[in-house]
């Protein structure tokens, strides 16, 4: 009995040793996981900067088509009614012209 006495002792010590190394061992993981954790927060936070920023660049560039197509729609109605205008100022002379020969030709005549 007195044999087992310090055989116990030692698988008692061993066993110790054995549970202070995982604990140490779950300790050093647990705080590389927190590392972890609060860079993956970081990068998670920049990231979600980031997209709120390209959301502020496409709601300014969807802003500006918006215009770009209202600047168009306008410059379009003002080039149909030029050409109108201009029909009808070609008309015009076509007709002056028309009267013009016309008028040549009577005053040859006559």
């Amino acid at each position: 009995m007195k044999k087992l006495i310090p055989l116990a002792i030692t698988a008692l010590l061993f066993g110790s040793c054995v549970a202070k190394k995982h604990l140490t061992y779950s300790r050093n993981e647990t705080a590389n996981l927190r590392v972890d954790s609060a860079r993956l927060a970081n990068e998670n936070t920049s990231l979600k900067n980031d997209i709120s920023g390209l959301n502020s660049k496409v709601d300014s560039l969807n802003h500006q088509n918006s215009l770009l197509a209202q600047q168009s729609a306008s410059q379009q109605t003002k080039l149909t009614q030029n050409q109108q205008k201009l029909q009808q100022l070609q008309n015009l002379l076509n007709q002056q012209k028309e009267q013009s020969e016309d008028l040549k030709i009577r005053w040859q005549r006559h």
